[in-house]
């Protein structure tokens, strides 16, 4: 019992000694977990007591949770914050809805049956156009019961469609090197980035089209608008603009304060405001001031000095451009020292910004009338309204679908005088468009490019203000493409839903869809062919041959295919040239006998034309290919040998892209097991290239001067890492006099420095939680310096002695790049050299001589051009996971076989078109004449 007693004492001596360190430290005595936080949120707006809204898992949230779970009953098993799964989140937004309700009954204009006319009003504020099965679904419920619906949605859950595959790979490209490569290097690095944007804004497109929640894609929209980033200004990261989109995907309809500390923290956000070249000797006041003008509190409501202080908030908020692009924290480029923002003063950093920011009253007005501008008029604003609507925002701690909510419950978004007052943007007008009509996107010329021409580039807004919308839609010249646009899409609609006349004899037409010889016996192969194209007075054509070499090594032509009629093109003469980046790749299927066994393949192009007014811009047909598959290989176009009749002695110079008539040839290929395994040897170590990075001029007085390099896959058997930065250290001590160092950081390898984690002898830096390993050649090794050398593996340590030994070659070798010349490596390699000297001197009597791997180093020859190769490699899985189309959320056939049927009893115009226009044309079929009537303009 005596033993029992001491025990008991001693665990009561232990908590209490943690509760007070918290207490004096000001810690909490567990992690905040946000999907605690996000659930206890979810639970106080569903009517339940969670205690704080703090991101503890304590008694109350577990037995307001317990309560919700038997209330609703929901399946899953909840004992702490790691069983929170969708369906406990989807239940809560449920009992949201109908606690709102509840509340609802009372308001007398919320308890109106849904018309078709409110149905399509809805869901075109809220989403992308309104399918006529979108309509009929809301139609006979109550207005509040259709706000409940729409708030449901907001979540845009796992994507309908697949995404492009490079967004999930394991293998990233080398931003953080490219500033070393040659301008043809940068050019292939910058061109596989393009195309990497250019499918992911392809894909946006099509998940639009195909969603059947287009409410979370509309908030998605906003966001985007909002916190503003555009490709071309982070310097064509196209990762980073997939990161910042999944953000808005996964945070936007949840919690405003919660998006902006994200935000904050954003590499796309970081890189486009400059954030992540803020130091504390230099704060830059980008990311300062947009945040509070544009993000946060709107213009008028802070002031120059809150600008500064803000700025030196968040210096040091940067990213790694390694591996998977993550935030990172530099605490020796942050400001520690105290700052006073709006009042308030501490050694604020950029979590606490978001919280004293969000604390100010200016904030839920300005989002407020932000979100009635994109949800209720462009014109007409009710003070009175707004002030309201965002109250009730400020006190829900800015939860999202309050906002929302509460401004769709209001009188004004109902009201007459209201509708048709906010301008289409060309998102709502195509997209609208072809989601109300059920047209696959397959059916119609590429819509980014359409989007582009009427000013609504996805993921390249203008400037940092975003799209002003509005009357800016509507220039003259803007207003003339979209009229030209819509009436062209609205004859193709008409068409769709009548009888198309067939091809003609010997044609065949450039899209998904094949069929088969007249002679099914036979044993067909598939050709696919992935192409683009810019039309001028129709559309190019071509052919492709199989080719077979004879006895003296020349191809033949042994079979050819019908004529291609390339669809999709851009018309060039009615809307000039576009970048190739933002060209209409498509593909389509050629079936070839299977007893015909190919050598080499020949894509012809037949019908060159060129040119409109003022030459090639002002109309001129292109043929552009990118691969060719057969039979699982895939030949890449660019490695093609390339023939035309063009006078320009560059114009075969990149195969594929056929300005002229003429025809490339095709005989190399890849398949999914060419790209080979990284080369490893246990006894010689291997780096695919050295980059010079920094080095700091070396000064006599300064404690600490680093001389940094950059190593592509430095790998010595099974130790190594993918990326990796090291450095040179030359460490002024006052008691051991000078040394020489090579210092690694954990935070500059990916995935890892070492093959594995850090041995526990590493330092941790306290900031970051990174750990970082110092190994000394020249001068006094500390004791702990000591301990970290002997915790290594045998491997480990031949790997960093061999880092050491190719010193002096890794040096040179970094010569080579363009990074040496543009930040001046041989001046500061000069004020380096007396110890470069002393280096290669001390170097062979050291350790980490007799420890070196024993076939020194070698600039290894296996690396591939990642850029073409995982480029060729997702679209080629993209070809293999392709889905039928969708639209509306239902399969593409479906949603236009329920227009037709309604059709044969002659469709109200309301289900397109305002009750005004409506009582005009009462009763109509599908026809030009609603799009072309200037109230399609508008919403």
């Amino acid at each position: 019992m005596a033993a029992l007693v001491g025990v008991t004492n001693w665990v009561s001596r232990l908590l209490w000694i943690v509760v007070l360190k918290t207490a004096l430290l000001g810690l909490p005595a567990q992690a905040q977990d946000q999907d605690v936080l996000r659930v206890q949120r979810a639970l106080a707006l569903a009517g339940y007591d969670p205690g704080p809204l703090d991101g503890y898992w304590g008694m109350l949230t577990n037995s307001a949770l317990s309560e919700f779970v038997e209330e609703f009953s929901v399946e899953a098993p909840i004992v702490d914050s790691d069983n929170l799964s969708d369906a406990v989140f989807d239940g809560l937004v449920r009992a949201f809805n109908l606690r709102n309700e509840t509340i609802e009954a009372d308001t007398p204009h919320l308890q109106v049956v849904m018309s078709v006319d409110d149905a399509r009003h809805l869901l075109e504020r809220t989403g992308i156009g309104a399918h006529p099965a979108e309509i009929d679904e809301l139609v006979g419920l109550s207005r509040s019961q259709a706000i409940s619906k729409i708030i449901s949605g907001l979540g845009a859950g796992a994507p309908l469609l697949p995404q492009p595959v490079w967004v999930k790979s394991d293998q990233f490209p080398n931003y953080w090197m490219r500033w070393d490569y040659d301008e043809e290097e940068r050019s292939s690095f910058r061109m596989a980035r393009d195309r990497e944007l250019n499918q992911l804004r392809h894909w946006w497109v099509d998940e639009m089209v195909a969603t059947g929640r287009p409410q979370a894609e509309r908030l998605i929209l906003f966001w985007h608008n909002h916190f503003v980033t555009a490709y071309s200004a982070i310097q064509e990261e196209s990762h980073a603009m997939y990161l910042q989109h999944q953000l808005f995907r996964d945070l936007g309809h949840q919690n405003f304060r919660t998006l902006v500390t994200a935000i904050l923290h954003d590499p796309a956000m970081l890189n486009y405001l400059d954030n992540d070249r803020s130091r504390e000797e230099q704060p830059n006041e980008n990311l300062a001031r947009e945040l509070m003008e544009l993000f946060v509190l709107g213009e008028g409501n802070y002031d120059e000095e809150t600008v500064k202080e803000v700025a030196r908030a968040l210096t040091g908020y940067g990213y790694t451009r390694m591996g998977r692009m993550e935030f990172q924290f530099s605490p020796w480029d942050h400001d520690t020292g105290r700052k006073t923002i709006f009042g308030r003063t501490g050694r604020w950093r950029a979590e606490d910004v978001a919280d004293i920011l969000l604390d100010q009253p200016e904030v839920a007005t300005f989002i407020t009338r932000k979100f009635w501008t994109a949800y209720v008029s462009e014109f007409h604003y009710d003070e009175a309204q707004i002030a309201s609507v965002a109250h009730a925002f400020r006190d829900t701690d800015y939860d999202v679908k309050t906002l929302l909510r509460n401004l769709l419950a209001s009188g004004s978004f109902w009201a007459a005088e209201n509708r048709g007052t906010i301008v289409k943007s060309p998102v709502d007008l195509l997209i609208g468009s072809v989601r109300s009509q059920g047209l696959p996107l397959g059916e119609v010329e590429s819509l980014p490019n359409q989007l582009t021409a009427l000013g609504q580039n996805l993921f390249e807004p203008p400037n940092v203000a975003g799209w002003p919308g509005a009357g800016d839609w509507l220039t003259p010249s803007r207003l003339l493409l979209r009229y030209d646009i819509i009436s062209r899409l609205s004859d193709y609609m008409v068409n769709s839903h009548g009888e198309e006349a067939p091809p003609p004899d010997q044609m065949m037409t450039g899209s998904d869809e094949v069929s088969m010889p007249a002679n099914k016996e036979m044993n067909y192969g598939s050709i696919r062919v992935r192409y683009a194209a810019e039309n001028f007075k129709g559309p190019p054509h071509f052919h492709v041959s199989v080719m077979q070499e004879n006895n003296e090594g020349v191809l033949r032509s042994d079979w050819v295919s019908p004529v291609v009629v390339v669809e999709g093109g851009i018309d060039t003469e009615r809307y000039g040239r576009v970048m190739e980046t933002d060209l209409p790749w498509r593909e389509t299927e050629i079936l070839v006998p299977r007893e015909i066994k190919p050598d080499a393949f020949r894509i012809s192009f037949l019908n060159d034309r060129c040119c409109g007014v003022g030459g090639s811009d002002g109309g001129d047909r292109n043929l552009y290919v990118d691969w060719l598959s057969y039979d699982g290989r895939l030949y890449p176009v660019s490695s093609g040998e390339q023939r035309t009749n063009c006078t320009s002695a560059n114009a075969d110079r990149e195969p594929g892209r056929l300005y002229c008539g003429g025809h490339v040839t095709l005989t190399e290929y890849v398949t999914g097991e060419t790209q080979p395994a990284l080369v490893r040897t246990s006894d010689q170590l291997l780096i695919d290239r050295v980059a010079f990075e920094w080095a700091e001029e070396m000064r006599g007085s300064d404690d600490w001067v680093s001389f940094g390099l950059g190593l592509l896959a430095p790998r010595l058997g099974a130790v190594g890492a993918e990326a990796m930065k090291i450095e040179l250290v030359r460490n002024n001590t006052r008691d051991a006099g000078q040394r020489l160092l090579l210092k690694i950081w954990e935070h500059d390898c990916y995935p890892n420095c070492l093959g594995a984690s850090m041995p526990s002898a590493a330092y941790v830096n306290r900031d970051t939680g990174c750990c970082e390993m110092n190994f000394v050649l020249i001068g006094r090794e500390w004791g702990d310096e000591r301990r970290q050398w002997n915790a290594l593996t045998d491997e480990q340590r031949a790997f960093v002695s061999s880092l050491w030994m190719a010193m002096p070659d890794l040096l040179r070798q970094s010569m080579q790049g363009r990074n040496w010349r543009q930040r001046n490596g041989q001046v500061e390699y000069d004020t380096w050299s007396e110890w470069f000297a002393r280096m290669e001197e001390a170097l062979p009597r050291s350790r980490y001589a007799q420890n070196a791997a024993s076939g020194g180093w070698q600039l290894s020859s296996n690396q591939i051009d990642q850029n073409s190769m995982s480029m060729i490699m997702s679209m080629m899985s993209e070809s293999a996971s392709r889905t039928p189309p969708i639209v509306a959320g239902m399969p593409a056939d479906e949603a236009r076989n329920y227009i037709d049927d309604l059709s044969t009893v002659e469709l109200p115009a309301q289900y397109f078109l305002t009750s005004e226009v409506g009582a005009e044309m009462p009763q109509i079929r599908i026809s030009t004449d609603i799009f072309q009537h200037p109230l399609y303009q508008l919403k």
